[in-house]
């Protein structure tokens, strides 16, 4: 695992600086057309709103920045990120084609019908303030519906009786942001709501197949074997996921196999290595991608070995403090 992108922690510190809740706000709708040769495209427009609307948007911004405790590399299998977000360089996913339009601002195409915003695929907040642009991405979850649920029935006293309010269209906006672009780096709150809503899972998927062949590429399999795990892994997006972490780690080497040879040998894991090449079973998949992703950990304390989803690095070796040797008790001399 790497470090996040240099200056990360600086930009986040500058973005809390700012009291975004004082921002000017514009909201666009993002709709999302069919992949055409494995690109989406995206469409925004932007909707008016009253003063009362734009100063709960920026409110939104402001929590979501408010929120941040600190910034890693974007891993793509991770543990519970306890308020830190994932930082990504701009330019590698989708939202840089939505700035074009976005920066467009009150410009842009509006929204004039209520069609136009019927599945809605997510929408964007602008903040400025004080020279500075903020945009919160966020995935609608179930769809907008441009209908209100009959029931239960919404009703309002008025002139002493219970009166139905009018069966007006109804759009919920979150609370929560799902990303966040300020200058050249998207910095993701919600992993789900970003890869689903900026398409970034397919980024995932292909990440992992290019892990898949690099195996081979490199020597680490033969050509048989790298196809054959090609096909066991398939679409499986837990797998790609994982070898995208591989991929993203940079570790797999031929010294690593080595390692790995000498280490299966000796603890008796049953990998086999004919050649020095890594030789796929398909009943072994977990366990190889498993080695793989360096994930198969010895206890220090009790010598059990366990496999583990995701870790976190402690100590480097060169880090590890020396053991004292403990000192020779002395000999008392005759007096």
């Amino acid at each position: 695992m790497t470090g996040p992108r240099p200056g990360s922690a600086q930009l986040v510190q500058q973005i809390k600086r700012i009291d975004w809740e004082r921002a000017l706000t514009n909201l666009s709708i993002v709709s999302r057309s069919p992949p055409r040769n494995a690109r989406v495209a995206y469409t925004c427009s932007a909707v008016r709103t009253d003063s009362e609307l734009g100063e709960r948007l920026a409110r939104t911004v402001s929590r979501s920045v408010a929120q941040i405790n600190g910034v890693r590399e974007y891993e793509y299998v991770s543990e519970d990120a306890d308020g830190d977000v994932f930082a990504l360089p701009l330019e590698h996913t989708d939202f840089l084609g939505l700035l074009d339009q976005l920066r467009e601002g009150q410009d842009a195409p509006m929204v004039r019908d209520l069609e136009e915003i019927r599945g809605a695929w997510g929408y964007v907040i602008h903040g400025h303030h004080s020279g500075h642009d903020i945009w919160g991405f966020r995935h609608v979850r179930a769809g907008w519906s441009t209908k209100r649920d009959s029931n239960p029935l919404t009703t309002a006293f008025k002139g002493a009786r219970l009166v139905l309010l009018a069966d007006e269209p109804v759009f919920r906006l979150d609370a929560e942001l799902d990303a966040i672009a300020f200058e050249d780096t998207l910095l993701v709150l919600d992993k789900s709501g970003f890869e689903t809503g900026l398409n970034y899972r397919d980024g995932v998927m292909e990440r992992g197949r290019e892990c898949l062949a690099a195996l081979a590429a490199l020597g680490i399999t033969d050509r048989d074997s790298a196809e054959a795990m090609a096909e066991a892994v398939g679409p499986n997006l837990r797998y790609l996921r994982k070898l995208a972490a591989i991929q993203q780690s940079g570790h797999v080497s031929l010294p690593f196999i080595q390692q790995l040879t000498r280490v299966s040998e000796e603890e008796g894991w049953g990998l086999e290595f004919p050649g020095g090449k890594l030789r796929f079973r398909r009943d072994q998949l977990d366990l190889i991608i498993t080695v793989l992703g360096n994930n198969r950990l010895k206890s220090l304390l009790d010598g059990d070995t366990y496999d583990v989803p995701m870790k976190r690095k402690a100590l480097r070796v060169a880090e590890r403090p020396s053991t004292p040797t403990p000192a020779s008790p002395r000999r008392r001399g005759r007096r």
